[in-house]
């Protein structure tokens, strides 16, 4: 029997995900757009979507908010496949940027897995483990 892929699997051993993205998974409601729409300078919103709906809301309202499954994570994911201090997001003007913290597991945006840090827009994907969330930030065009 041939041994699987080495490339199919996390480097903890746990199959890779296969990360897809469609629409219709992230698709917004009239209350989510009304919400995003209101987003002040300088923060965005987090969502988590599950099954299809939005399962949780994160507003990053403050410089750095850092994911992880430590209880001093800013946005806690308690899950094993979520490092202790997984990914952390920057803003730095109206720019925000995605970092992951060597995590084992990785840090993916729009189905890329991200090497060290990358910038993110309003709509990106970004997949942690096995949580999915798209982000947004104080945007005007909330009906992409």
């Amino acid at each position: 029997m041939p041994l699987p892929d080495i490339n199919d699997y996390t480097s903890i051993g746990l199959p890779k995900t296969d990360a897809t993205y469609t629409d219709e998974l992230f698709a917004l409601s009239s209350e989510e757009i009304d919400v995003i729409s209101k987003l002040e300078l300088g923060t965005a919103l987090l969502l988590e979507h599950k099954d299809g709906q939005i399962d949780a809301r994160y507003l990053l309202n403050t410089p750095t908010t850092l994911i992880g499954r430590n209880e001093s994570a800013d946005i806690l994911l308690d899950d094993n496949t979520i490092s202790r201090k997984h990914a952390l997001i920057t803003r730095q003007d109206n720019n925000w940027t995605l970092k992951d913290l060597a995590s084992l597991n990785g840090t993916y945006i729009n189905g890329n897995r991200i090497e060290n840090e990358a910038k993110i827009n309003s709509g990106d994907k970004i997949l942690i483990g096995k949580y999915h969330f798209v982000f947004f930030a104080n945007d005007k065009n909330v009906n992409k």
